[in-house]
């Protein structure tokens, strides 16, 4: 009979982590669970949660002042009607984020958020216009008035 165990690692000893020794039973539960879409965590536990931290990711800096510059500009190039979401996403500097880019909730929140400050933007910049355009207008009525007297 071969016994197998699943956690090399001396720190694995401990409550807690994953320190399930094979035998036949075990393993014949193994062959069984895929039939049912199913796996045993146990046999996994212990990489999937390691005693160290291992990205595979590499550090990645976005500017927001770049990309904040880029979401307004996609705004303007691509306009609603034409994409059902105008989304530039951020892509992590390595293999793994790439691949994962697309499966990230967070490209949606960073979306919703440039949008939503590109359209402040928009509002505030509007507003500002009107409010010169009043004073303005407010100018020129009191040189007519002035000039009428």
């Amino acid at each position: 009979m071969t016994q197998t165990s699943i956690n090399p690692d001396p720190r694995d000893d401990v409550l807690g982590r994953s320190r399930v020794v094979d035998n036949p039973a075990l393993e014949a539960f193994y062959e069984e669970l895929p039939g049912h879409n199913a796996a045993a965590f146990w046999k996994r536990a212990n990489s999937i949660e390691p005693w160290e931290p291992e990205s595979r990711y590499n550090p990645t800096v976005w500017r927001y002042d770049e990309m904040r510059d880029l979401c307004l500009r996609a705004i303007d190039l691509v306009k609603p009607e034409e994409a059902g979401r105008r989304v530039v996403v951020l892509l992590n500097d390595s293999d793994a984020g790439r691949q994962n880019s697309e499966k990230w909730s967070v490209v949606a929140k960073v979306h919703e958020v440039f949008a939503a400050r590109a359209e402040h933007e928009r509002a505030r910049r509007a507003a500002e216009r009107e409010a010169i355009k009043a004073a303005a207008e407010k100018v020129r009525a009191r040189r007519a008035s002035g000039a009428a007297t």
